[in-house]
C-alpha cells in the first residue's frame, strides 16, 4: 500500500503562512522580491545521513562553506547517520518548511518507499528537490586474475553455470546490491550476492576471490588505479571520463544505468523561491573552478541541475529502484 504523508504542526503552519501571503495584496512586491531580501536571515541546518567522513559528508561540507559564502549566513552541518539514512531524512521532513533545514540525498533516498515499508513519511511527497551536488561513476569490477575479459565473457559463463558466479556487495540493500540485482535480472542470470558490512570488505572479497565481481562507486577504490582489478563496465549513460575506454553497460546490450549521486532536498512546503534561490546559488557554487577541483579530486563529479531537472530526475530514480525492490524482494538490512 502507498505511505500516507505525515505533517507536522510546524509544516502546516507554514502552509497556511505561504496561502495567506499569496492570498494578499503584494503592493507592488512579490515572493520573489521576499526570497531574495528576506532569505536567509539566520543559520541553516544541513542534515547529513551518513557519518562524519565519508565521501557524501566531505562533498556536502565543501559545498556548504562556499554555499554560506554566497548567502551570508552559516550553513551548519548536522550528521544524523542511522537506519540506511532513514533518521535524518525523517528529521528533514519532520522540520518546519520555511528554508532553513536542508537535507544530502542520495540513491537510498529513491528506495525508501519500498525498502521501508514502515517508514514514518513519505519522500516523494514529504521531500522537495533542490538540486544535484554531483555523482560519482560506477563500474563493474572483477580481480587482475578473472577469467572474465569482457562483460560478454561474464554474461556467457553465468548464462552457462547458472548459480555459480557471485558479487558482492556492501550490504543488504546497499547500492552495488541493487546494482547486481538489475544487471542479473536485466541479463536474465542467476547469481549468488554475498553481502560485506561495507564497501571495504567487499573489495578485499573480491580481491581474495571469494567473489567474482562488485559494482563499484569509484570515489571509493584504488584499486584500478594500483591494476587489482580490472572495468568490465560502467553503469552510466555515458562513458566517464576517468575510464574512457571501458564502454558503458548500455554500449554493451545491457540496460542497465546509474550513479552514486548526491543531492539536496528540503521539507516539502518550503516556499519555492527559497527553493529557486538555493538552487542558483547551488549551481553556481558549483562552477566556482575550486569547488570543482576538490570534488573531482574525490572522483565526484559536479552536475548542476534545474529544480525541475532534478525533481524529474529523482522521479525516474524512485520509478526505477522502488520497482527493483519490489520485483526482487530485497530487504534492507
Amino acid at each position: 500500500m502507498p505511505h500516507q504523508p505525515t505533517f507536522d504542526p510546524g509544516r502546516r503552519r507554514s502552509a497556511q503562512w505561504l496561502l495567506g501571503l499569496a492570498a494578499a495584496p503584494l503592493a507592488g512586491s512579490s515572493l520573489s522580491a521576499f526570497a531574495q531580501s528576506g532569505y536567509p536571515d539566520k543559520s541553516i541546518r544541513f542534515i547529513v545521513p551518513q557519518p562524519a567522513g565519508g565521501t557524501g559528508d566531505t562533498v556536502t561540507r565543501i559545498v556548504s562553506q562556499r554555499l554560506a559564502a554566497r548567502l551570508g549566513k552559516p550553513i551548519v552541518i548536522d550528521n544524523k547517520a542511522g537506519a540506511g539514512g532513514t533518521l535524518g531524512a525523517t528529521q528533514a521532513a519532520r522540520s518546519p518548511a520555511d528554508g532553513y533545514t536542508l537535507v544530502m540525498s542520495s540513491p537510498g533516498f529513491a528506495t525508501f518507499e519500498s525498502m521501508f515499508p514502515k517508514l514514518s513519511f513519505n519522500p516523494s511527497a514529504e521531500l522537495a528537490p533542490v538540486g544535484m551536488m554531483g555523482s560519482v561513476p560506477i563500474a563493474l569490477i572483477v580481480r587482475a586474475d578473472s577469467p572474465f575479459k569482457t562483460l560478454a565473457d561474464l554474461v556467457a559463463h553465468a548464462k552457462a553455470h547458472p548459480g555459480q558466479v557471485t558479487y558482492g556487495s556492501a550490504g543488504n540493500g546497499a547500492l552495488s546490491h541493487l546494482m547486481g540485482a538489475w544487471f542479473a535480472s536485466e541479463a536474465g542470470l542467476t547469481m549468488v550476492h554475498v553481502p560485506y558490512a561495507g564497501t571495504a570488505p567487499a573489495l578485499t572479497g573480491l580481491v581474495g576471490g571469494q567473489v567474482d565481481i562488485y559494482f563499484d562507486p569509484m570515489s571509493g577504490s584504488e584499486l584500478l588505479k594500483a591494476g587489482r582489478v580490472r572495468a568490465l563496465a560502467t553503469t552510466g549513460e555515458k562513458r566517464t571520463s576517468m575510464l574512457p575506454a571501458v564502454p558503458t553497460m548500455i554500449e554493451q546490450g545491457v540496460k542497465v544505468s546509474g550513479s552514486v549521486w548526491l543531492g539536496v532536498m528540503a521539507p516539502a512546503g518550503t516556499p519555492r523561491p527559497v527553493i529557486e534561490r538555493l538552487n542558483r546559488e547551488l549551481n553556481a557554487v558549483l562552477e566556482e573552478p575550486d569547488v570543482r577541483q576538490q570534488l573531482e579530486a574525490r572522483l565526484v563529479f559536479p552536475d548542476p541541475m534545474g529544480v525541475e531537472q532534478f525533481s524529474a530526475f529523482f522521479a525516474r530514480e524512485s520509478r526505477t529502484w522502488n520497482k527493483l525492490v519490489r520485483d526482487t524482494g530485497i530487504k534492507a538490512e
